[in-house]
């Protein structure tokens, strides 16, 4: 699974193989949290992240969704 960017100690990451998952989602790590977030609703499909770290991550999902497929 390719790594897209890290930051505040964020590891963001998505499979580009379209057979691989649906719906289109991102994998974000935070430490010990694991969460995959729906790039689409922003809604998490699985995994928990913290109020603060989940925030971000949709919002670099906000940012950055104009390069995703």
């Amino acid at each position: 699974m390719p790594e897209l960017a890290r930051f505040y100690d964020m590891v963001v990451k998505m499979y580009f193989a379209q057979k691989e998952h649906n719906p289109p989602h991102i994998h974000v790590i935070y430490g010990d949290y694991m969460s995959a977030i729906d790039i689409q609703t922003l809604d998490v499909l699985e995994g928990d992240l913290p109020e603060k770290a989940l925030g971000l991550a949709r919002e670099w999902i906000v940012v950055n969704g104009k390069y995703f497929p």
